[in-house]
C-alpha cells in the first residue's frame, strides 16, 4: 500500500499539481492531507486524480488557516466514494 502525504497547499496549484503527478506515477492507494487547502480550486485539482487513480482514496481534514471551511467541507465530501 502507497500513502501519499501533503498539507498547508493553500493557493499554490503548480505545486499541487506537481505533487498529483507524483502520486499518479506512484499509484498510490490512499493520499491524506493535512489541512490549509485556502482555496477551493485546489480542491478542484485534486477531484482529477478520481480518473486517473480511480482506486485511490482521499481524507482530509481543514487546517486553521481555511477560512471558506463550509465550501470546503462540501467539496471534499464531494470527492468521496
Amino acid at each position: 500500500m502507497k500513502i501519499g502525504i501533503i498539507s498547508d497547499t493553500h493557493d499554490d496549484i503548480y505545486n499541487v499539481q506537481n505533487a498529483i503527478e507524483i502520486f499518479i506515477e506512484e499509484k498510490v492507494d490512499w493520499i491524506i492531507h493535512a489541512g490549509d487547502f485556502i482555496f477551493p480550486g485546489v480542491i478542484d485539482e485534486f477531484k482529477k486524480l478520481k480518473d486517473e487513480l480511480p482506486s485511490s482514496r482521499m481524507i482530509a481534514v481543514l487546517g486553521n488557516n481555511d477560512g471558506r471551511k463550509i465550501d470546503a467541507i462540501k467539496k471534499v465530501h464531494g470527492t468521496r466514494r
